[in-house]
């Protein structure tokens, strides 16, 4: 084995776990930064143009998004998989395997 995994005894999962972890503190601390402002902005552009409703557009706009971008990878990653044949499959890198079970599996 080689890597992180061998230099100082971290499992697979617990890179993966860690990862997730700071992935979503990112998201989050950008996310609370972000929404003030965009709301803000949203209300100055509604006073301007002279919209009455009290509707939070711009949260809405910030939801619709990232859900969207979540749609287009979803897409982009099933195309990933029809355009090989669905021969990439990608095992999660919180799964961890025995050196056995890999080593029969790479005789095979």
């Amino acid at each position: 084995s080689s890597g992180i995994n061998a230099e100082y005894g971290v499992s697979r999962a617990q890179v993966s776990l860690l990862s997730a972890c700071s992935g979503g503190m990112l998201l989050g601390t950008t996310f609370i930064h972000l929404f003030p402002e965009v709301a803000e902005e949203a209300n100055s552009f509604r006073c301007n143009v002279g919209i009455k409703s009290a509707y939070p557009v711009g949260e809405l706009l910030i939801c619709a998004g990232l859900i969207s971008v979540m749609i287009i990878e979803q897409f982009v990653h099933e195309y990933e998989n029809v355009l090989h044949g669905g021969r990439e499959k990608h095992k999660p890198l919180c799964i961890e395997e025995d050196d056995e079970e890999e080593g029969r599996r790479q005789r095979r």
